[in-house]
């Protein structure tokens, strides 16, 4: 195997060269939500064929110069050989799973071939306003109020609960599904529901340990010390489609239930097996989330890749949820691949986006140097309710700890405004002749919108640590 220099293609395409004498091959993959036309020349470890062939589409394209032009689309791979050549795929397995029977108890319950999907709201906490057998009905209860609607395109269903860490949300039950879609942002995700991991044998005293997470935590910090292993997808990681947001389950001949038209505020919608929470009986649950105690506190109430680093920041105790969604019975796997296409689109960077506009930056120990003047801005700032000093770590001197020359180097500005920048306790690292020092600029409002906050600096060789302490007004 052999792989090209990083020149070869787009940053995000992947290529390597599987060199056999018989049958060379060059697999392109790409990596990114995004559409990529790749024009480059074909690595030398390549033979340069007449004409390229697509194992897994079957396209081709014609060779000159050894030039190759290709388009990729997102997450697409390709197989490219010098002759035509058929991809053995093995057909997907088909696990034998007796059809579940619908729980009288469920409030509501939706089925189409194998596929059962329920809607269970506990009777000592819900109350019907309307009687059985009506075409619309609404359930209350102290966490909020539940509108279940008949109509002749399907049950829609509208939820509006104040969530609290005690329960979070609404859950909606699946049972059969051979296969499950999610209509993603920038991809359809989607896989076969094969049970990957049983119950430990009773009696073994073995329980999976759901906050026993070895090593780094997965996604950097996105959950609150603990390994989600049961988690297929989350709209925190692949939000679903603003224009088509939905999600399919269907049996081995394509008939199931579609959740479609999903609207909602929660702070992330779940789709997982439970096996490393309650694995028993065997099933999928949507879990539709105004609070999801999983979550890192900083997710929960500021979002990913923040910044922000804001003290004494609580988990989220209660909140506000809204959903709706629409449940259907797709009668085939083509009208249930129908519910879902759309073209998709870019990725939309989750949390603030840096942009440096300086000759030259050199990283060292977590800081950040400018050989020349130049500024670092972030936008997409997310908003945090409350007054707050935001606190830096600066580079200071070029002379010693106790040093100020580089004092009036640099320039803060907040949304526009330009902020009086104050020093604080020095020497708190050093390196060399660069030594930095705490300052702050504030008291200001971070409540409601989303901020930009830019630093610039006047000298040479200024540095700064990219992350920022939020300190409530109040404190000192």
């Amino acid at each position: 195997m052999v792989y090209p220099p990083a020149s070869f293609a787009d940053a995000a395409v992947f290529a390597a060269v599987r060199q056999d004498p018989e049958q060379p091959v060059l697999c392109l993959v790409n990596l990114s939500g995004n559409r990529i036309e790749i024009d480059t020349v074909l690595p030398t470890a390549f033979p340069a064929p007449r004409r390229l062939h697509d194992a897994v589409t079957g396209d081709t394209s014609g060779v000159k110069g050894r030039r190759l032009r290709w388009t990729l689309g997102s997450y697409e791979t390709a197989f490219l050989t010098g002759r035509p050549v058929q991809l053995s795929i093995p057909e997907s397995p088909v696990v034998a799973k007796p059809a579940p029977d619908a729980l009288s108890k469920a409030t509501l319950a939706r089925r189409q071939g194998d596929v059962l999907v329920e809607l269970d709201l506990p009777s000592d906490r819900w109350r019907p306003s309307d009687p059985v057998g009506a075409t619309r009905r609404t359930f209350q209860s102290k966490e909020g109020k539940v509108t279940i609607e008949h109509r002749a395109e399907g049950v829609a269903v509208v939820v509006d609960l104040v969530t609290t860490r005690a329960r979070p949300g609404l859950t909606l039950t699946v049972r059969g599904a051979h296969r499950w879609a999610v209509s993603g942002r920038t991809a359809l995700v989607d896989d076969l529901a094969i049970r990957r991991h049983y119950p430990f044998p009773e009696g073994s005293g073995y329980v999976w340990q759901r906050h026993h997470a070895w090593g780094y935590l997965p996604y950097r910090g996105l959950y609150s010390g603990l390994s989600a292993g049961g988690r297929l997808w989350q709209s925190v990681v692949e939000p679903l489609h603003p224009e088509r947001p939905a999600l399919c389950f269907t049996d081995p001949k394509g008939q199931g239930v579609a959740i479609c038209d999903l609207r909602t505020n929660a702070m992330n919608v779940v789709l997982t097996n439970a096996d490393d929470e309650t694995p028993e009986p065997e099933r999928l649950e949507l879990r539709i989330l105004g609070i999801d105690a999983d979550l890192a506190v900083p997710v929960q109430q500021i979002g990913q890749g923040q910044p922000w680093q804001v003290k004494g920041l609580k988990p989220v105790e209660s909140r506000l949820l809204h959903a709706e969604f629409l449940l259907r019975l797709p009668e085939s796997a083509a009208e249930a691949t129908a519910l879902l296409a759309i073209p998709r689109l870019p990725i939309e960077p989750p949390g603030a986006d840096l942009v440096v506009d300086a000759p030259q930056m050199n990283g060292m120990a977590g800081r950040e140097f400018l050989p020349k003047p130049g500024s670092l801005t972030w936008s997409n700032l997310a908003p945090v309710p409350g007054r707050f000093e935001i606190e830096l770590e600066l580079r200071l001197s070029e002379v010693s700890g106790t040093d100020t020359d580089l004092a009036n180097a640099y320039e803060i500005t907040l949304d526009g405004q330009k902020l009086p920048v104050r020093w604080g306790k020095k020497d708190v690292w050093s390196t060399g002749n660069a030594f930095f020092a705490k300052a702050r600029v504030g008291p200001v409002d971070l409540t409601g919108k989303r901020h930009r906050f830019r630093i610039r600096t006047l000298h040479t060789w200024c540095a700064l640590r990219p992350e920022f302490h939020l300190i409530p007004a109040t404190e000192k």
